[in-house]
């Protein structure tokens, strides 16, 4: 029986070291799989990324673009002796030769205020009351 005994162990021991080597080698498949899938995913998600960048910066270089036309404009009219002559109009009050500046004044007309009526608070009334009332 003793033999029979060993017999039996011994495919009983072999089944744990098979599990064993299964569940290892079904890690090792995993992990192998898993760095596969983010080595192929990683530049997909690097790209997308900067597609977005890309994306963005195109937008604001569209903006820039604009301001920079209209601040070339504004630049060109700067430049016109109309222009200038109009501030130098407004702004700093000069005038030709031949003209006679005039100032008109306008005179800021005082309207009558109505005269502030003072109003009591509760209690002064109520001792306004009171004395009139009780004290004669």
């Amino acid at each position: 029986m003793s033999s029979r005994s060993k017999v039996h162990k011994l495919p009983v021991r072999r089944k744990i070291r098979l599990k064993n080597q299964r569940t290892i080698r079904t890690i090792v498949i995993l992990a192998v799989l898993t760095l596969a899938i983010s080595w192929i995913f990683a530049p997909t998600l690097r790209l997308i990324k900067e597609r977005s960048l890309n994306k963005s910066l195109k937008q604001q270089l569209k903006k820039v673009y604009s301001t920079n036309v209209d601040l070339r404009k504004d630049l060109k009219m700067l430049k016109t002796a109309s222009y200038i002559e109009l501030k130098a109009r407004s702004d700093l009050g000069l005038i030709k030769p031949d003209e006679i500046q005039y100032y008109v004044l306008t005179k800021k007309i005082k309207t009558k205020s109505k005269p502030k009526v003072k109003t009591k608070k509760w209690y002064e009334k109520t001792l306004d009351f009171i004395e009139v009332t009780f004290v004669k």
